[in-house]
C-alpha cells in the first residue's frame, strides 16, 4: 500500500523523523484511526467518533509525536510513552509550545491536545500495550464541570456490589471440569503463566474480589486519596475502635486530622482481606496494605481505571461524567454531610472545619460510624429497590424538622438559648409536619417576647 492509499497519512515531517520506521509508524496510525472510528468515543460500548473528529485527533497526535521526537530523540520512535506525554503537557502548560506565529495556545486548544493524547493511550490500552489509563498531569479548563461526579445512592450500591464480585472465582475443587477448564484459561492469561501450571493456589491468587472490595469500601469510608492508598499499611487499622489512622506526614496535603471511621461492612471487608493478605507471597516483603495486579503500589491511573471498570460492571454510565477515584471521596463527603452535618463530613474527610462550623467539637467516633453505616444502608437499599427514595426517608439526625416528639412538653429554657451577639440558638426536636413547624415558630416567638 502506498502512502496515498491511507485514509490518514502521517506527515512528511513525522516520516522524516522516524526514518526507516516510517512504514511501521504509518501502520500504527492506521490502526489508531480505525480504532477511533470504531469505538474511540467509548471503547467499552463500541461507540465511534465521527470521522472528522477522528482525523483531527490523529493530526494532533502526529504533531505531538514530532515534537517529542525532536526534543527527546528516543531509541524507539513508535510509541509515545506516558513520561514523554507528561513532559509535553507541562511544556504546553508553561507556553513553551506555541503556534507557528509564536502565540501561545489558548486553554481550549490545550485541552484538545490533551484529549488527543488521552485517546492515543486509550487505544494502546485497549490493544493490550498499556497497563492503565493515562491521566494528564495538568487539567486544562473547558465548559464541563470540573468537580468529580457524585454517585447517586443506587449507583453507589451497585458499585459496591460490583466491587464485591469483581474477578471473583468459585472454589477450584467444587467447580465442574468444563467450567474449571475455561476459568483456568482466564487465570493463566491474567497471571501470565501456562495453563498447565494452573491449580487451586493460582485461582486464589487470581481471585482479587476480597482485595478490591476492601479497597473500594475502605477507600469510600475514609475518603482515601491515591497517595494515601499507595502508602496504606495494615497497622493503620484499629479493629477495636473500627477506625483507620492516616499519619499526617503521609496524608495528602498533610491534613490536620488523622482518623477516619469505617462502616461495619467495610471493617468486615478489611478484616477478611487482612487474613487473605497473610496467605499471599507477594506481600511477604512489603508493608503495603494493597498492591495492584503487577505487585506495585496503586497510583491515580490504576485507581481511575479500576473505578471505570467497576462502573462498567455495574452498568453506571460514564459518558460526560467526571468519574475518577476522587468521585468516591467526593460522594462520601456529600453523603455524610447530608446525613449529618458539615462538621461530621469535615471530621470524616479529615479537613479543618469550615469557618461556619469551627465552634463544633470533634464528632464522636460512634456517631460517625452510624453516619457512614447509614450511607451504606441507603446505597444497598437503592441498588436493590428502584422505588426506594433515599432522600425521602428521615435520617437519624436531630434537627428542627425531623424528629418525632411532643414539642409542647419541652420547657422554653431547653429550646431557646440567648447568644452573645443578640441572637438566639434553638435546639429542639419536633414532628416533621406542618403543625410541628407552626408550633416551633410560635414557641420561639413566645420565648423571645419573654
Amino acid at each position: 500500500m502506498t502512502r496515498t492509499e491511507h485514509e490518514v497519512e502521517i506527515t512528511d515531517k513525522l516520516a522524516a523523523n522516524v526514518g526507516t520506521d516510517a512504514q511501521t509508524v504509518q501502520a500504527a496510525y492506521d490502526s489508531f484511526y480505525r480504532w477511533l472510528v470504531t469505538k474511540g468515543k467509548n471503547p467499552n460500548r463500541h461507540k465511534p467518533l465521527q470521522e472528522r473528529t477522528a482525523k483531527n485527533y490523529v493530526k494532533r497526535v502526529d504533531r505531538i509525536h514530532r515534537r517529542i521526537l525532536e526534543t527527546n530523540d528516543p531509541d524507539d520512535p513508535l510509541p509515545i510513552t506516558g513520561h514523554q506525554a507528561d513532559e509535553y503537557i507541562h511544556a504546553l502548560d508553561r507556553d513553551e509550545i506555541t503556534k507557528r506565529n509564536g502565540d501561545p495556545y489558548d486553554e481550549s486548544s490545550k485541552r484538545k491536545n490533551s484529549n488527543s493524547i488521552r485517546a492515543y493511550f486509550n487505544w494502546r490500552l485497549d490493544a493490550g500495550h498499556r497497563e492503565h489509563e493515562w491521566d494528564p498531569p495538568v487539567k486544562f479548563k473547558d465548559n464541563r464541570p470540573t468537580k468529580p461526579y457524585r454517585l447517586e445512592y443506587d449507583e453507589l450500591g451497585r458499585l459496591f456490589k460490583a466491587a464485591e464480585t469483581y474477578t471473583a472465582l468459585p472454589e477450584y475443587q467444587e467447580t465442574p471440569p468444563d467450567r474449571r477448564d475455561r476459568l483456568s484459561a482466564r487465570v493463566a492469561q491474567q497471571l501470565g503463566i501456562p495453563k498447565a501450571e494452573i491449580g487451586p493456589a493460582e485461582w486464589r491468587r487470581a481471585d482479587r474480589s476480597t482485595h478490591i472490595y476492601s479497597l473500594v469500601t475502605v477507600g469510600y469510608d475514609a475518603g482515601l486519596t491515591p497517595v494515601e492508598i499507595a502508602q496504606a499499611q495494615p497497622d493503620w487499622y484499629d479493629p477495636h475502635k473500627q477506625t483507620l489512622t492516616i499519619p499526617r506526614e503521609i496524608a495528602c496535603k498533610q491534613r490536620e486530622k488523622e482518623t477516619a471511621v469505617l462502616a461495619d461492612v467495610s471493617a468486615g471487608a478489611l478484616e477478611t482481606w487482612l487474613e487473605k493478605r497473610k496467605q499471599l507471597s507477594k506481600y511477604d516483603d512489603t508493608s503495603n496494605l494493597w498492591l495492584n495486579q503487577r505487585g506495585n503500589p496503586y497510583d491515580s491511573g490504576n485507581l481511575c481505571y479500576l473505578i471505570r471498570r467497576l462502573c462498567e460492571e455495574a452498568d453506571i454510565p460514564t459518558d460526560g461524567r467526571e468519574i475518577k477515584w476522587y468521585s468516591i471521596r467526593y460522594t462520601m463527603g456529600t453523603n455524610v454531610k447530608e446525613e449529618g452535618d458539615l462538621s461530621e463530613a469535615n471530621d470524616q474527610l479529615r479537613h479543618l472545619l469550615e469557618k461556619s462550623t469551627k465552634g463544633y467539637d470533634k464528632t464522636p467516633v460512634p456517631k460517625l460510624v452510624k453516619r457512614v453505616n447509614t450511607t451504606h444502608e441507603k446505597a444497598n437499599k437503592s441498588a436493590a429497590d428502584p422505588e426506594y427514595d433515599p432522600y425521602a426517608e428521615p435520617g437519624d439526625r436531630q434537627s428542627t424538622e425531623t424528629v418525632t416528639g411532643d414539642f409542647t412538653s419541652i420547657g422554653s429554657t431547653d429550646v431557646v438559648t440567648p447568644t452573645s451577639d443578640s441572637t438566639a440558638h434553638v435546639d429542639a426536636e419536633i414532628p416533621d409536619t406542618t403543625k410541628g413547624r407552626v408550633d416551633i415558630t410560635r414557641k420561639i416567638l413566645e420565648d423571645i417576647d419573654e
